[in-house]
């Protein structure tokens, strides 16, 4: 055994020897939407370790998710400055460890555990913590994408859709817990992603229902994402009921815009969407083109 090795164990798991001080139970209980957000988060975007006498948990974000390695001090009581360091590539990183076998063995109880990437399973807590236990998980592992298509009328077409990555298990526990919440009709699809698993929800209405649920009423969370919520909220959708319109007036939208692409953006539905309609709707396929003049001048309905 090296010199040093019993002092070093000794400093790590008697607080009583520590340089730095936090709440180490702060984990032995999840009975607060705060304490269900970071063991989520931690599930995603955590690390502990738990091996050769040393307990160790780790959170480690880009320096421009500082503030929300802060937000974690915080919240544990941590009495120490976050400093942020450059890795071997250059990337700037804010990383906080805290050594403890008391917190490291609460997260362990909690389902948590070293390696756990590829086979890590959802927490089962309380259903009045879940959203918040979700939240935090996205906010590691999940993320919103932003499509942007041009038309051809010189236009564009803004699409955001709601993802999240991690293992088969995880990816449908968060696929169940949104069901249970009824907020869209539409599925989620899961997919492989490599060596993991992805959960889609593809639309702005769709994500922008998932994410009002997720972010409301929430004082923890990771403002870079919650800022893009944010953007995608204050969009406004125009209901149309698709099927209440006839033959001869989709006829006519064609005939006015142009195009049947053009005739699903005024819609506010995609092209693919408004095919289908056309398909159930029995209109002869000759029809989707028409070769007959339309007055542009006149009144639409």
């Amino acid at each position: 055994m090296k010199k040093g090795t019993k002092i070093t164990k000794h400093l790590r798991d008697n607080s009583r020897a520590r340089k730095h001080f936090f709440s180490e139970d702060y984990f032995d209980k999840i009975d607060t939407e705060e304490k269900a957000y970071w063991l989520g988060f931690i599930y995603a975007d955590g690390y502990i370790k738990h091996r050769k006498g040393a307990y160790a948990l780790t959170i480690g974000l880009s320096s421009k998710d500082h503030n929300h390695v802060v937000k974690f001090d915080n919240a544990v009581g941590y009495d120490s400055e976050i400093k942020i360091r450059t890795d071997k590539l250059g990337y700037k990183n804010s990383t906080i460890t805290l050594y403890s076998k008391k917190m490291v063995i609460s997260l362990l109880r909690c389902g948590l555990y070293q390696n756990k990437s590829l086979t890590i399973e959802p927490w089962s807590g309380p259903e009045h913590l879940m959203k918040a236990y979700w939240l935090g998980v996205f906010d590691g592992d999940g993320g919103f994408c932003k499509n942007v298509k041009k038309l051809k009328n010189g236009t564009s077409v803004t699409r955001y859709s709601f993802n999240l990555y991690g293992t088969f298990a995880m990816v449908d526990g968060l696929k169940k817990f949104i069901s249970r919440q009824e907020l869209c009709k539409g599925k989620g699809t899961i997919r492989e992603h490599y060596s993991i698993w992805r959960l889609y929800y593809g639309g702005t209405e769709k994500t922008q229902k998932i994410s009002n649920f997720m972010y409301l009423n929430m004082d923890t969370f990771l403002q870079r994402k919650k800022d893009i919520a944010d953007e995608i909220e204050k969009i406004l959708f125009t209901k149309y009921k698709i099927r209440d319109l006839d033959e001869n007036m989709l006829l006519k939208l064609f005939h006015k815009l142009g195009s049947w692409e053009k005739v699903a953006y005024a819609l506010k539905i995609s092209r693919n969407g408004l095919y289908k309609h056309l398909r159930r709707s029995n209109m002869p396929r000759r029809k989707w083109v028409p070769n007959f003049c339309f007055d542009f001048r006149k009144t639409l309905f």
